[in-house]
This record gives structure tokens, sequence and C-alpha cells, in this order.
């Protein structure tokens, strides 16, 4: 490598056993519906939930780091990860990675079939690149003469996020709300029918051509469990959402104050989703809505200034004014 440059590549692997899965169908009944008893195992309960440590989960991933001092106060990091998390149930069922369109499957699909949860993991993300850059003193670098009242201890540094889309499953509503009378929680995965199985593009370009919404899935290539009365073949976490891409920047003047030991004023700007670029969420992914397939909100930051959990919409472009003193 060039000097001032390092280049790290690394595996990282885990296998996790007895980890924690909730399983709220055991009572559960089919009365006729294939993998499910006729009668509840137990007429004395409705709905019985079990905790048992029994689910595993695997995660493997290579990962390129690539760090340069450029000189002149500019450094960089890159980083590219490839990877991928198979596990039966994610964060025990305890937290859903996705609260909106397609919700996270956090009980068994089959109460008496463990493995046929197994797939991939609600945050398993193929491919993440993220950079980081920061360029000190960048202005007094450019301009060698002039005041550094002016010039001196501007500070540019900016981020980059871009990563494939998140898993999910395309449920059957109709059919788990006719089995929740029957002590079954779900959801109902839908089964997959005809040589498309039921996927399409869903990058940014798919979502909407004008005013006329284009769906991310082909409702032509599912159909009901309920009409076939059993499980359907669809493997849990099977389809893709659209890609993700974000960048922000700030300029921040530090300007140090005469009298104040270790005295610096910060003021500047900060740009949250910096080409006001939207990212999508994941398609509703229930066959019985009238909106399946279709893409009906975009997702937040990972650094908004209003968080990620607090409700607030950070998706598009957010400008900050920052001042901060350091003592």
């Amino acid at each position: 490598m060039p000097w001032n440059s390092a280049l790290t590549l690394n595996y990282v692997g885990n296998h996790g056993i007895f980890e924690v899965v909730a399983n709220s169908g055991v009572n559960a009944f089919g009365g006729g519906f294939a993998g499910l008893p006729v009668k509840a195992p137990d007429s004395a309960f409705g709905q019985v939930t079990q905790f048992q440590s029994i689910a595993v989960s695997n995660y493997n991933g290579l990962v390129v780091g690539l760090r340069h001092n450029a000189g002149h106060g500019l450094t960089f990091n890159a980083n590219y990860t490839w990877s991928h998390a198979l596990d039966e149930i994610s964060n025990a069922g305890l937290l859903s990675y996705n609260l909106g369109t397609a919700p996270s499957i956090g009980t068994l699909i089959n109460p008496f079939n463990l493995r046929a949860n197994y797939g991939n993991a609600d945050y398993d993300i193929r491919h993440n690149f993220t950079t980081n850059y920061v360029w000190d003193n960048s202005l007094r670098h450019l301009f060698k003469r002039g005041p550094n009242a002016i010039f001196s201890g501007w500070t540019f540094s900016g981020t980059i996020f871009a990563h494939s889309g998140s898993p999910f499953s395309v449920i059957d509503g109709a059919t788990t709300g006719n089995l929740s009378g029957n002590n079954y929680t779900g959801p109902v995965l839908a089964n997959i029918a005809g040589a498309t199985n039921g996927a399409v593009s869903c990058g940014v370009g798919s979502t909407n051509t004008g005013s006329t919404p284009v769906a991310c899935l082909n409702a032509a290539g599912f159909n009901t469990p309920g009409s076939l009365l059993a499980f359907g073949n669809q493997a849990r976490n099977q389809f893709r959402g659209p890609g993700y891409f974000d960048t922000d920047f700030s300029v921040i003047k530090h300007t140090k104050l005469p009298g104040v030991e270790r005295g610096e004023l910060n003021i500047g700007f900060q740009f949250f989703n910096l080409f006001n670029h939207p990212n999508f969420d994941n398609p509703v992914a229930d066959i019985n809505s009238a909106r399946f397939g279709l893409v009906t909100r975009t997702v937040n930051t990972p650094t908004s200034i209003l968080g990620s959990f607090l409700g607030g919409d950070a998706s598009p472009r957010l400008i900050q004014l920052k001042a901060q003193f350091n003592f």
C-alpha cells in the first residue's frame, strides 16, 4: 500500500445455540389445516406461549477496510462488508426490525416445526458500504495567505452509507385471521405459485412512475395457503426490499477565544441526507391488502437528529445550525 494507507481484510463469523424462541401456538389447532392438530392439544387452555432455549443462528462476513491519510489534514475511512446472517427468530421475537409495511416474523410459522423458520435474519444485509472523511483546517491548506481569523479552523467532514435491501416475508393476513380463533398467532406465509416466484424489481425506479404506483411484488405469483389448507412453500424472509443510499456533510468553523484557556467556539452547519435522496421502505407484504406490493413510505437516515424511534420524519434533507463552546 502507499504511504499513510492501511488495508485490512477480516473474516467475521459466529454461531449461536440455545437461543430463546417464543412459540405462541403450542395449543393451536387447524380443524383441517394441514400441519396443525384437528383439535387443541389441551382444550382446557386457550392460547399458550412457550419459551425455549432451542434456536440457532449463524453469521459469516468478509470485512474490507481502507484507511488513508492524504496529508494536508485530510483523512478518510472506507469499509465494505459482504455477509449472510441466518436464524430462526431474530432477537427472540421481542424486537421487530421493521415495524411498518412488512413486520418481522416474531413467532413460529408452524408451531410444531421450528426449522420451518430457519432463513435470512431480519438484519441480513448482504452488501454494506460506509465511508467517513474529515478535512481539518481545510481553507488554510488551500489558501496559504490571508488572515487566520478568516481562513483558519475550517473543518469539512461527512459520511456515506449504502447497502442492499433488507429481507421480508409475504404473509396471508386473511388465513392468519381465520386461524387466530384457533389459538394460532402466525402469521401464515403466502404460497408461491408460478415461475415468477412473485418477485419484481424493487429499486427506486420501480416504485413510482408519474402518479401511478408500481408494485414491487407480483400478486399473480402467490396464492393463499388458506385455499390449500396447508402451510405455504415460502421461506422466511425470502424477499428483498429496496436498497439504501445516504450521505451527510458538515462544515464547522473553529475559533480560539482569547483570554479563555483552551476555549474554542465552533459554529457551522450539518446537512443530513445532503442530496435529499428518498430511501424507500419495504413494500406492503400482505397479499390480502389492496396495496399489496406497493412502497408506501420512506425510511429515516441512520444519523437523524430526530432519533430512529421517536416518530419524526427524518427521511428528507435536514439542515441544522450548530454552535458549540469547548473549554
